[in-house]
């Protein structure tokens, strides 16, 4: 009995759902596909421009300075240290710079490294660059007379550690110093508090390479830190013992030249802060189009460009809607990652769809700004001098950077 029951059920239920379902509802009714398109520069004019331009921003305790010239380029460390007011009754018996040796190098290694120590004589701020330090006052003003150190070396020979040897009168000069500040006979707007205690490292002709030292990003004076340190060898008044000091820089920043970009060219050098810029216009795209996705290809010119000894790096960075005097990075939002596989001539942006989408809703015309980051971490972009020639818009058509969009046309309901 309860069987029969189950299927008389099931059958009337059967029965009601066909019925229902003999005309289709309203949510039943087919409506217009999506509409999906893609459209590129190649044939709609979707970037209208690109620049270069140096953004001046200094390359201050970024975990690496570069010293020594090659060719059109160039790079001037300055080093600070503390006082040695400890030092005031102490007989100075040697003194060693030791710099630790980053394994990066721009130009040819078997040929020299060579640079001088002088002590500097020029304010040097967490905001100087190259044109407030050195362009401004020129290369010889920010040197004193004296020579305190040299080195010269193939850089192929150079060690893990170079130590120089430095005239004690540089130490005894820094005593002297410790002495007038302790004394307060020193005003506090002195310029001479904004360089003392601070060397130069300044390039020979004899140069023919740019490599890059160690130095800690945040300043640490600790015993593990890379900073370039400074060994002191004394002895007390009245002591026949002979004591050492460590003492480690709390400023490592280096200053590059090179030469001016073409402004029509796209040139990616982070260590010259050498940025480039895309300008776009999408208002091609239908009226309310919803962007899929959106992909950036850029090309470079491996002949036109400079690599150091870490080879071609695979990932070069842009972020949206910046300005070359607004500066970069200075967040984390609207950054995109372009990758460049082995073999190929582009480094390719998967998606740039976010800053598409935002030119779509906002009716704007938009603009990336280009930057080269060793290993794609924009807290690394001093760390190499390398130069990426980029093709601009006025190159030949297949090598001008070319941007694709995919969108949807929305469903008419009319």
């Amino acid at each position: 009995m309860t069987k029969l029951l189950i299927k008389v059920i099931i059958a009337i239920l059967s029965l009601y759902i066909i019925g229902c379902n003999e005309q289709p509802t309203e949510l039943g009714y087919k409506i217009d596909s999506v509409t999906f398109t893609a459209i590129s520069n190649k044939e709609n004019n979707l970037i209208t421009a690109s620049a270069s331009q140096k953004y001046y921003l200094t390359p201050f305790n970024q975990g690496i300075f570069h010293v020594g010239s090659m060719g059109e380029y160039a790079s001037y460390p300055i080093l600070r240290y503390g006082d040695l007011l400890n030092l005031v009754d102490a007989e100075i018996i040697s003194a060693t710079l030791h710099l630790i040796n980053s394994g990066y190098a721009l130009g040819d290694t078997n040929d020299l490294q060579s640079f001088e120590i002088y002590e500097v004589q020029q304010a040097i701020l967490p905001s100087s660059t190259y044109e407030t330090v050195i362009k401004i006052n020129g290369l010889e003003a920010i040197y004193k007379n004296e020579l305190m150190g040299s080195f010269e070396m193939p850089y192929r020979d150079i060690k893990d550690t170079t130590r120089i040897e430095l005239k004690t009168q540089l130490i005894k000069n820094w005593i002297e110093f410790s002495k007038l500040e302790a004394s307060n006979t020193i005003d506090t707007n002195d310029e001479r508090r904004k360089y003392s205690y601070s060397i130069g490292l300044k390039p020979t002709n004899n140069s023919k390479v740019i490599n890059g030292f160690l130095s800690d990003r945040i300043g640490n004076s600790g015993d593990d830190s890379p900073n370039p340190y400074i060994k002191i060898a004394y002895r007390m008044k009245d002591s026949v013992d002979i004591d050492t000091m460590i003492l480690r820089s709390n400023i490592a920043a280096y200053y590059a030249n090179g030469p001016a970009s073409d402004s029509k060219s796209l040139t990616v050098q982070s260590g010259l802060s050498l940025r480039s810029m895309l300008n776009f216009d999408i208002s091609s795209l239908p009226q309310y189009s919803s962007v899929v996705k959106a992909v950036l290809k850029v090309y470079v010119d491996d002949s036109r460009s400079m690599f150091g000894t870490t080879g071609k790096d695979s990932f070069l960075l842009a972020q949206k809607d910046l300005d070359f005097e607004s500066g970069f990075f200075l967040d984390n939002k609207n950054i995109y990652l372009g990758t460049r596989a082995a073999g190929t001539n582009y480094y390719k942006f998967s998606s740039v769809t976010s800053a598409v989408e935002d030119w779509v809703k906002t009716g704007n015309k938009g603009s990336l700004l280009l930057n080269y980051a060793p290993n794609g971490n924009p807290n690394d972009s001093y760390k190499r001098l390398d130069k990426y020639y980029l093709y601009g818009i006025e190159a030949d058509s297949a090598l001008r950077p070319e941007l694709t969009i995919f969108y949807a046309k929305r469903p008419d309901f009319r």
